[in-house]
């Protein structure tokens, strides 16, 4: 496997390949990010700019992310795999956040306290036909699709019963009109969890405190359990690949926080991301040709949203 940083600048248009690597005892090639290299989202204002939760549509033409480059609010945007046809689709301060673009690329659904609790909701590609999808006094987070389209995975704290400390979430599945169709996990605290391409199986993150989390897969059908981290580290944004066979996730294991990638089968780790930043939410394109993840880089001013060219051999 080759890795190469591929920059692109809504800005400033133009694509920047970093050379130098650092030797890993098998193909993996790393490359770290030049603090003064442009990225996907770079915008230029006063404000502390924050773009960040980018998510691949299925057929890898759109993104959309999160950015507070209107006023400060946190808003959805999408803009194409160029990162150019930047269009905001939510206006206002609402504190929207997770967005998820559905197979068929028609609708988006994201996280938003415009209610004044944190709800998951759909919207149309196109910004109209906004509706509430959860209506409960739980936090509801983390929405993804199923593969067909028809459901939305995401994770809740609705069965916590401690009104004061937040101990508990679960995986949950959901219809389109917010019904509850199925239940994944029945203790601890979980997050990002995604389906895989195929449907069969769940990624999530399970956290037992700020500085230790385990990724964990759940065959569905066979229900059965397999934990790809131990715990010993703050593992946390797991991601799949488009063939299943591999994950990306994010984690602080040093100093910083970094990208990396797991091979399931044997449970190899490589580092991807180097360097005095932190880069978290990491995304393979559907066709795992391209790796996309937030970054935070020493001397730039807010979180940007890079592309990584993702070459297998």
């Amino acid at each position: 496997m080759n890795v190469y940083f591929k920059k692109i600048a809504i800005c400033l248009p133009f694509i920047l390949f970093l050379n130098g690597s650092k030797g890993q005892d098998d193909s993996l090639v790393h490359k770290s990010i030049s603090e003064s290299a442009p990225a996907l989202t770079i915008y230029k204002s006063l404000l502390f700019n924050i773009d960040y939760e980018a998510n691949w549509s299925y057929d890898g033409k759109w993104i959309t992310f999160i950015s507070n480059r209107d006023k400060g609010n946190y808003n959805l945007y999408v803009c194409n795999n160029e990162g150019q046809d930047i269009r905001q689709l939510t206006f206002g301060n609402n504190s929207d956040d997770m967005p998820s673009i559905s197979p068929d690329g028609k609708k988006i659904a994201f996280v938003s306290e415009r209610d004044g609790n944190t709800e998951i909701y759909l919207i149309d590609f196109d910004g109209t036909n906004l509706k509430r999808l959860t209506k409960n006094t739980a936090i509801d987070i983390h929405p993804n699709w199923s593969p067909d389209g028809k459901n939305i995975i995401f994770n809740s704290s609705i069965n916590n019963k401690d009104t004061i400390k937040l101990e508990r979430m679960d995986v949950l599945l959901m219809g389109m009109n917010g019904e509850i169709l199925n239940q994944f996990t029945n203790e601890g605290f979980n997050s990002y969890a995604s389906f895989s391409l195929d449907g069969k199986k769940i990624l999530y993150r399970q956290a037992e405190d700020d500085e230790h989390s385990k990724l964990i897969v759940m065959d569905i059908d066979k229900e059965t359990v397999e934990e790809l981290t131990d715990g010993s580290f703050p593992d946390g944004w797991p991601s799949w690949s488009p063939d299943g066979k591999s994950i990306v996730f994010a984690s602080k294991r040093d100093r910083y926080c970094h990208v990396y990638t797991m091979l399931i089968r044997n449970k190899t780790i490589k580092e991807i991301t180097v360097g005095a930043a932190r880069y978290t939410n990491p995304r393979i394109s559907p066709n795992g040709k391209l790796l996309m993840f937030t970054g935070f880089p020493k001397g730039f001013n807010g979180n940007q949203i890079y592309v990584l060219k993702y070459e297998n051999d």
